[in-house]
């Protein structure tokens, strides 16, 4: 089993006029991806807010979806009104250059257990190419993306993995998440937070992998 991952619109320098970062291009992109390199079926997996395109890609794509894996990837974000008001003070009205102590306050809130400091001065520089007008635009289209949406329309197995101490995707959030997702499994990782795979990245992979060898074995 090979894992791919592509770098996504608008990141590293992927920015053109005419790019719209709406969910359902993340979901074109994935397919474009797929069959640029003749990818029939995989395992679709997405972390966060690309957890909304993943699961949408899934439900629209059966025959090309081995299997569903949503890695602290929130039901909703519309629905909390913390995440709403980051989003209407803040993000909305990014300009450029985004400010790395902006980028700094952002991520180190999303983590409970230390991340190595040279790991995060590395994400942190990765960040700082994104624009401005992605970050509102990518929050937007977040915010915008309704619960159930097109889950109950999802027919392959499902990994819903998370961290206990997640604030954005708390342990009720997914379990209301798996109980949409007709053929899901949760696991939560008992002391990690948000950012369960850059604080616990061996104990997700090992989740994520059983998962799907045990689907694999059942194909």
């Amino acid at each position: 089993m090979h894992t791919l991952a592509y770098t996504q619109r608008g990141h590293d320098g992927i920015d053109l006029p005419g790019m719209t970062y709406r969910t359902e291009d993340f979901e074109a992109d994935l397919l474009q991806f797929m069959d640029a390199k003749a990818i029939e079926k995989a395992f679709i997996a997405g972390a966060s807010s690309g957890g909304f395109a993943a699961r949408n890609f899934a439900a629209k794509y059966p025959d090309r979806t081995v299997g569903l894996i949503l890695i602290g990837s929130p039901s909703e974000l519309g629905n909390q009104p913390a995440i709403v008001a980051i989003h209407e003070s803040t993000l909305s009205r990014l300009t450029d250059p985004v400010s790395p102590e902006f980028i700094r306050g952002f991520t180190q809130g999303l983590f409970n257990t230390p991340v190595p400091a040279d790991f995060l001065e590395k994400m942190f520089f990765e960040i700082q190419k994104v624009p401005a007008r992605v970050w509102r635009e990518t929050s937007e289209a977040a915010l915008n993306e309704k619960f159930p949406g097109l889950l109950q329309q999802v027919t392959a197995p499902a990994l819903i993995i998370s961290g206990k101490e997640d604030t954005l995707a708390s342990p009720e959030d997914q379990q209301k998440l798996s109980a949409a997702i007709p053929h899901s499994q949760l696991h939560i990782l008992p002391q990690f937070g948000h950012m369960l795979y850059w604080e616990g990245p061996k104990e997700a992979a090992k989740v994520i992998t059983g998962f799907a060898d045990e689907v694999q074995k059942r194909l």
